[in-house]
């Protein structure tokens, strides 16, 4: 079956270009998402990140749980950032980054032989996050960058079940999806400083929030 590119909707340019990728970085980077490869649909520039905030918020969207898992509601978010696009280069700005192990699409599983070259592109865009973030959490599929990983990165990363809503549904992967994706588990267990943008009572406050480098924080194993 030959693999479609994925709809952009309303994105002009392909995952791993654009603003996003490059610099200026955030002084500090806390934590690393990374799913498998783009949306195969209403896709953006930024991996987990939605056109509109109806897209955004429905439940079969991954980028849902995972904002979620910050911390992170519908009307919190609505209240403060005209998009999500803006909602994500807030939380880029305070260290908290969203990568894909491949900007190509992908068909069903990762497979070192056939997706190599698509992993081995998007390490290179990925490396500048990777290298100095506090932790990487690996979502379902994604995990399969270890490949191609340093060992001493191998080492401040984590695998989730993948945030897809079918992982909740499933009895053998339910409770591992609710101890990663349920509201504020990502947030509480690497103490990420999104609260700071959810204190910001204003858009143009949370604007400013954004840009102010944040404090260090510890991390703890996931319990």
């Amino acid at each position: 079956m030959k693999l479609t590119q994925p709809d952009l909707g309303s994105c002009e340019i392909k995952q791993g270009t654009g603003a996003y990728f490059q610099s200026p970085f955030p002084e500090r980077i806390h934590l690393v998402v990374m799913g498998k490869d783009p949306f195969p649909n209403a896709s953006t520039a930024v991996p987990f990140c939605k056109p509109c905030w109806k897209q955004q918020f429905r439940d079969n969207s991954s980028g849902k749980h995972v904002l979620n898992s910050l911390g992170i509601t519908q009307g919190a978010a609505e209240d403060r950032f005209e998009t999500p696009r803006e909602l994500f280069e807030a939380l880029r700005h305070i260290g908290v980054i969203f990568l894909n192990a491949s900007y190509e699409p992908v068909e069903g599983s990762l497979q070192k032989r056939r997706d190599r070259r698509a992993m081995d592109d998007a390490f290179r865009i990925n490396e500048q996050f990777l290298t100095p973030a506090k932790a990487v959490v690996f979502c379902g599929e994604a995990r399969r960058v270890r490949w191609i990983l340093p060992q001493t990165l191998c080492e401040r990363s984590y695998d989730a079940v993948h945030p897809d809503v079918r992982n909740r549904a499933n009895l053998k992967t339910r409770d591992e999806w609710r101890n990663w994706w349920e509201y504020h588990r990502l947030a509480d267990r690497f103490e990420l400083p999104v609260i700071d943008l959810l204190q910001a009572t204003t858009k143009a406050q949370a604007a400013r929030v954004a840009v102010v480098s944040p404090t260090p924080s510890r991390l703890r194993r996931p319990g």
